[in-house]
């Protein structure tokens, strides 16, 4: 698909590093967006339901090395011991969240935010890369009136598997 890029000069462990440092966190989302994304949807040709496009969303969260500037930039979470309320330690974590598209096995946007960010905010932020034609679906705990008031909002169709018919 691509042609093999050869290098002349080999590039030494600190250049690398160096280079790496200067990446975002938003350029492999930039990256997938652009160079994955939008080349796969751009002729129509991909797996639909009945004209559908089936978009999962899902979010979990990611724990990070003890470092103080991580801490900074998404926080920590406090564990408990499972047995009382009673403090067990404070880890780094952050939230992520996922767009994905069922049918075509892709993910479409990946975001992470902030330890204590609300995970119904984040599936609200997905919105912008949906299309016209997508069935969004949402498991139990993205049952929130006002997911489901976005959705109609903005009239998109959308399956959310309630937490009283779900276990």
């Amino acid at each position: 698909m691509f042609p093999l890029l050869a290098w002349d000069v080999p590039v030494s462990h600190a250049a690398d590093t160096q280079a790496r440092k200067k990446l975002t966190s938003s350029t492999l989302t930039e990256i997938n967006s652009e160079a994955v994304v939008a080349v796969m949807y751009a002729d129509n040709d991909y797996r639909q339901w009945k004209g559908f496009r089936l978009i999962a969303n899902d979010g979990s969260w990611v724990r990070w090395p003890e470092s103080q500037s991580i801490k900074d930039t998404f926080g920590s979470v406090t564990d408990t011991n499972g047995k009382d309320e009673m403090p067990a330690g404070e880890h780094v974590y952050a939230r992520a969240s996922v767009t994905y598209d069922v049918l075509n096995r892709m993910a479409i946007d990946a975001r992470l935010d902030d330890a204590h960010s609300d995970k119904v905010e984040h599936t609200l932020k997905h919105f912008d890369d949906g299309l016209d034609n997508d069935v969004w679906i949402h498991d139990r705990g993205y049952a929130s009136d006002r997911l489901m008031a976005r959705h109609i909002q903005t009239q998109h169709h959308f399956v959310i598997c309630h937490p009283l018919f779900c276990g």
